[in-house]
């Protein structure tokens, strides 16, 4: 399909599908958002566009270049190279995350909502890899209140949360585990999970990994207080999640947190079958210092020796 309009294109595909607009637009949006861009008054970036295809159903490469600009290309590319460089977490990387988000913060394309809730968020992810979690509540809070400058963490439910919302909320929570407590923590999380909508999580997406990473923390954090049953069923499910999505990340993290909760549960046998799996897992996929990391630390949080659990 050539010389495509968005407004046109995303209009049609959602009334084909029966959906509303608040239905296609929750947790990548606002309503308002894509009302604007089916009236043709918003042209929507890479990363809507993309996520809002996958919702239809749809294939974003097949209209990609005629809805989508130069300029959002060039955008998404550089988003894409500062996520990389916080996930790589190291000091090099880290040292130039810093530098590519003091230019971007100059870059007139991310003088909007959602391009100054990339960079307080970006900033904040920044912050957790170095441990700074009084930087990374302020600027995961300077994100969110872009948006939702009213927002009670007691009502979660009630509010209808884009990505970057749900992305700041998740970070929130990991700050106040150490600035406030970790209850606090725990009971925004589980609000968080009941939040999010799996039914409208496409297979792969940011969204689904992010829904990944709110259920590990919720599990770091319950493991924290030792709630050893009701941190289980949540390994389960973070464990059956990653599977379903090919989350290679997380899948390991879950299996050792469900270690942690077999030993907290006197299941020892159990518990060190568990982690046999898990260095076998790491070792695969050659993440030889998580797994440097995870043997020094067996030993004193189990009482465990390593050779007997070596394969």
């Amino acid at each position: 399909m050539s010389n495509v309009r968005g407004d046109i294109l995303i209009k049609k595909l959602r009334q084909d599908k029966g959906l509303t607009q608040a239905q296609l637009s929750e947790g990548i949006c606002s309503k308002g958002t894509l009302s604007r861009i089916e009236r043709g008054e918003r042209v929507p970036s890479r990363w809507v566009f993309v996520r809002l295809m996958q919702r239809l159903e749809e294939d974003p490469e097949k209209y990609f270049t005629d809805v989508v600009t130069t300029e959002d290309k060039r955008v998404a590319d550089l988003k894409d190279e500062l996520k990389k460089l916080l996930r790589d977490k190291s000091g090099q990387s880290m040292r130039v995350s810093e530098k590519l988000i003091e230019i971007l913060e100059q870059d007139k394309a991310f003088n909007t909502k959602e391009g100054q809730q990339f960079l307080f968020r970006s900033k904040a992810d920044l912050a957790l890899n170095q441990n700074n979690y009084e930087e990374l509540h302020s600027n995961a809070l300077k994100a969110l209140i872009i948006t939702k400058p009213k927002f009670d963490y007691k009502c979660i439910d009630e509010y209808a949360l884009t990505f970057d919302e749900i992305y700041s909320i998740n970070q929130i929570a990991v700050a106040h585990a150490s600035l406030v407590s970790i209850e606090e923590s725990v009971r925004i999380l589980f609000d968080l999970k009941e939040a999010v909508n799996e039914r409208h999580i496409s297979e792969g997406s940011e969204m689904a990994n992010l829904y990944a990473r709110i259920l590990y923390n919720l599990t770091k954090s319950l493991g924290s207080l030792e709630r050893w049953e009701k941190c289980l069923p949540i390994c389960d499910i973070g464990v059956k999640w990653c599977h379903q999505n090919r989350n290679s990340f997380h899948f390991p993290l879950f299996l050792y947190n469900k270690a942690h909760c077999h030993f907290g549960l006197g299941d020892r046998e159990e518990g060190i079958n568990i982690l046999k799996r898990v260095f076998a897992i790491f070792m695969g996929f050659e993440r030889f210092e998580e797994l440097a990391f995870i043997k020094s630390s067996v030993k004193e949080k189990f009482g465990v020796e390593i050779n007997q659990i070596e394969i």
